[in-house]
C-alpha cells in the first residue's frame, strides 16, 4: 500500500515538472485555439453583412490533432509541432460557388507557456 502511494506521488511530481505539454494538453489547447480563431473570423462584417453568411462558412470539424514534437524554449515555454487535420462545413454562399473549402492537413508550430502550473497557447501558429 505504501509503495502505491509513493509511486502515485512520484508520478504527480514528475508530471507537474514536465518541460513540455502532454499530448492530451496539446490536443485540447490547439482545439480551443482553432475554435477561437474561427469564431473571430466569422464574427467579422463586410458592409454590415456577417462574413460567415457571405462566404457560407459553417462548422469547424476537427479530424485529428496530434503532437509531433516539442522543444523547450525556456523553463516555462515550449515550441511544439502539431499535425492538424480539419474540415469546414459550408452552408451556401460564395464558398459553395468556388467548390467548397479544401480540407486542411498540415504541421503547424505553436508556442506554449506554463502559467500557474497549466499550459496555455501564447502565440498563434508560427509557420
Amino acid at each position: 500500500m505504501n509503495l502505491r502511494i509513493l509511486v502515485w506521488i512520484l508520478f504527480v511530481f514528475i508530471a507537474g515538472c514536465s518541460k513540455e505539454p502532454s499530448d492530451i494538453e496539446v490536443k485540447a489547447l490547439v482545439e480551443q485555439a482553432l475554435h477561437q480563431e474561427l469564431s473571430e473570423v466569422v464574427k467579422r462584417k463586410i458592409l454590415g453583412v456577417d462574413l460567415s453568411s457571405l462566404l457560407g462558412i459553417g462548422e469547424l470539424k476537427i479530424n485529428e490533432i496530434q503532437k509531433v514534437s516539442c522543444q523547450s524554449d525556456t523553463e516555462n515555454t515550449a515550441i511544439c509541432e502539431v499535425f492538424i487535420d480539419i474540415d469546414y462545413s459550408s452552408n451556401g454562399g460564395i464558398i459553395d460557388l468556388l467548390g467548397g473549402l479544401p480540407q486542411k492537413r498540415k504541421i503547424t508550430r505553436y508556442r506554449f507557456m506554463k502559467v500557474s502550473g497549466e499550459w496555455r497557447v501564447i502565440d498563434p501558429p508560427a509557420n
